[in-house]
Formats: structure tokens, C-alpha cells, sequence
């Protein structure tokens, strides 16, 4: 072998065998802990009426009652979201004022005197029969035009049958008078809707109720509160256009539109679906509450109803009160076994 290729064989055996060994160090990246979700407010599981309840808007406000005392919520509609709020204080129950005053009236408990008012500085006292106070929960109410008054009268008892009166505003006379109910409906009274007279009557200590309407100046009834087999206790009313009116049916089994003038059932929305159904019954059966439930006007031109009981929902319906828009039900919490 030739002293060059000697050389260039050990060069060869150096670079392949002979240079130490490089370590190489992996070096791992922590986990980033991952944060838990945020916890989703929810009402209990066995929720069956809303109490305490409020609404401006899209935002309705109620308190529910569990094991570890009341809590408040506050429910937005436009982003289903439930957000708790501190439980307002017990307050004590107020003493009702003497003086009591609406458009058109003013009523003075301790000398039982009712005024007429044309104008606030302008008023008549007018003559109430004989024996007869304002009943028991009820205040008068004057028709959409100005010119009547209604009032519920009654010996102050309870149970005895209450008395509707209604007056002439500017001149003080009396239109009409009329004994209503029977031995068992003797609660509730008469009150406007537009110029017409919805008289609701219920049994005092339960959810039993007739209501009819009847006209002003002779108390003649016009036509029943819905049709035949719709809840009348506690009806809830609101203006349409002209002498159509929206109607939240006892428990929020419905809304309903009614023309008050002539009697005329213009539509009705059935909300049931809305409502757990009752598995063993015969007929399509859901479960209602008996009573409960409210109404009230958006900013956008609809109407937003609180279903509660088995729902838990708000519903919202269109301008006209015919038509079913949108359904969101307030997150509740899962059954513990």
C-alpha cells in the first residue's frame, strides 16, 4: 500500500469510529391546565310556580322557593341567559291608604265617599247606596273614554254577593246597579275594558272563576269570557287595535283575542303543547297550573307570556296575539336521583 492511500485510510476510520458521542436532552413543555367550564345557573329541578315576579322588556324577574330557602333569578329572553340576584327583603305588609284615586275617581275609605273627576280640580261626590262599601280587593276603573265609572260594592262581607254600580262621570248620575254571583263566586268585581264592563268573579279561596261582559249603561251581558271551555279565573287583559283585546287564560293555557263590543272570539293561541302531557290521561291532557302566569307588551311589538308550572318557559307572540313567534325555556337544574 502506498504511504497516500495509508493516510487516507485512517482519515476514513477516524471520521466513521472515533468521535464522541453527542446526548441529546428533550426538553418537555408543561400542560396548560385547562380551566373548568363556568357553572350554568339554573332553577331547581322541582319548581312549580314562579313568586315575586316582575318584567320590564325582554328581562322577566320571579323567586322560586327550594330546601335552602328563596333565590331570585332574572331571565333574559333575548340571550336565554339566567342570572341570580339577592332575594329582596320580606316586607311587611303596609297598611292601605284611606285616600285611593285612579283616572276619573277618587275613593276615601274611612267616610266610604266616592268622587267623579272630569279633571284632577274638578270632581262630585256621588251618593253610594245605602249599606254598601267598596268591596273587599277591588277598586273602581273608568272606560277608555273617560266618561264612566265602575265600582264593586258590598255589605264589607265576603261572603255575600257583590254589587256592580256604574255612573255617569260628568254628571254624577247612575247608569246602572246589578247584584252578581251566586253563594259561591263572591269575590272579584267589575272593571273596563275599552268602554265595555268585564265583570270576574271567583270563589275567594281557589281557582274557580266566571267572567262575562256586559254593557255600561244597563250591565246587560254581551257574550261569556272566551269560549266555552276556557278558564276564566283571573283574567289578564291588554289592548289590540280598536275593541279587540288579548286575553291570558287562567294558568296560561292560552292567549286569546276577543272583540269586547260584541262578544266575538276573534282567535285563540293554545299554549297546552307547551305544558308536560298528563301520560295517563285519556283524552290529550297537559299539565296547566291551576292559576299563575303573565302577560306583557316587548318593545318589539309582541307579547311575552310566562308559562310556569311544567313548562318553565317564556313564549312570545306576534303583535296581533295570533301567532306563536319564539319559545325559551328557563335552564333548569337535573333531577337528583
Amino acid at each position: 500500500m502506498s504511504r497516500r492511500a495509508a493516510v487516507i485510510v485512517a482519515l476514513s476510520l477516524t471520521a466513521c469510529g472515533s468521535s464522541p458521542e453527542v446526548k441529546k436532552t428533550v426538553v418537555e413543555r408543561p400542560v396548560e391546565a385547562v380551566p373548568a367550564p363556568a357553572p350554568v345557573a339554573c332553577i331547581p329541578a322541582d319548581t312549580e310556580y314562579f313568586q315575586d315576579t316582575s318584567f320590564a322588556d325582554s328581562a322577566y324577574r320571579f323567586c322560586t322557593q327550594g330546601e335552602s330557602g328563596p333565590a331570585c333569578w332574572r331571565f333574559d329572553i333575548t340571550t336565554d341567559t339566567l342570572t341570580p340576584f339577592a332575594a329582596p327583603p320580606e316586607a311587611s305588609e303596609a297598611e292601605p291608604p284611606d285616600v285611593s284615586s285612579g283616572p276619573h275617581w277618587r275613593y276615601t275609605k274611612s267616610a266610604n265617599k266616592l268622587e267623579l273627576c272630569v279633571s284632577d280640580d274638578s270632581c262630585r261626590v256621588v251618593k253610594l247606596p245605602a249599606k254598601l262599601v267598596m268591596h273587599e280587593y277591588t277598586k273602581p276603573s273608568a272606560s277608555a273614554d273617560g266618561t264612566m265609572v265602575v265600582a264593586t260594592l258590598s255589605s264589607g262581607e265576603m261572603s255575600v254577593k257583590p254589587t256592580i254600580v256604574t255612573w255617569d262621570v260628568a254628571s254624577g248620575k247612575q247608569l246602572a246597579r246589578q247584584k252578581v254571583g251566586d253563594d259561591s263566586y263572591t269575590c272579584g268585581g267589575g272593571e273596563f275594558v275599552g268602554n265595555t264592563v268585564l265583570i270576574a268573579l271567583n270563589v275567594c279561596a281557589g281557582p274557580g272563576g266566571l267572567a262575562w261582559l256586559a254593557k255600561p249603561k244597563d250591565l246587560k251581558k254581551i257574550a261569556d269570557l272566551g269560549p266555552k271551555d276556557y278558564g276564566q279565573y283571573g283574567p289578564i287583559a291588554l289592548p289590540l287595535d280598536g275593541d279587540d283585546y288579548l286575553f291570558l287564560e287562567q294558568g296560561a293555557r292560552s292567549v286569546m283575542v276577543q272583540n269586547v263590543t260584541t262578544g266575538k272570539v276573534v282567535s285563540r293561541l293554545d299554549l297546552g303543547p307547551q305544558y308536560k302531557k298528563i301520560e295517563d290521561s285519556e283524552d290529550v291532557g297537559y299539565d296547566v297550573p291551576a292559576d299563575g302566569g303573565a302577560i306583557w307588551k316587548l318593545s318589539s311589538g309582541g307579547y311575552a307570556v310566562a308559562l310556569e308550572g311544567s313548562a318553565g318557559k317564556i313564549a312570545v307572540v306576534d303583535a296581533s296575539g295570533t301567532k306563536l313567534v319564539s319559545i325559551h325555556p328557563v335552564p333548569r337544574c337535573a333531577a337528583t336521583p
